[in-house]
């Protein structure tokens, strides 16, 4: 149950990265095609992707780091306060 917990507030995160590695893929191939006689003429062009996308998860992975421990690390208990609604008066 405890693991649990955890993922459903990691969850934010992993929906971040994949929005990132979203737009940036798109923005990725819109450059491409804006780019594609400049970009053709150089040989293994189509390794412009796979680098792409390696060069992004680290670029997000960086991002990512800190609020992904913050959450791992800290309790339970911390985490739920955060999350309740407050108590109407």
């Amino acid at each position: 149950m405890k693991t649990y917990k955890k993922a459903f507030f990691l969850k934010p995160i992993l929906n971040f990265l994949i929005l990132g590695l979203l737009i940036t893929t798109l923005s990725r191939f819109f450059l491409f095609f804006l780019f594609r006689e400049r970009v053709i003429e150089t040989e293994d062009f189509w390794y412009l992707f796979p680098i792409g996308m390696r060069m992004d998860l680290i670029l997000l992975s960086y991002i990512i780091f800190l609020p992904a421990i913050l959450i791992c690390l800290l309790p339970d208990s911390f985490l739920d306060k955060k999350i309740s609604k407050p108590k109407n008066s």
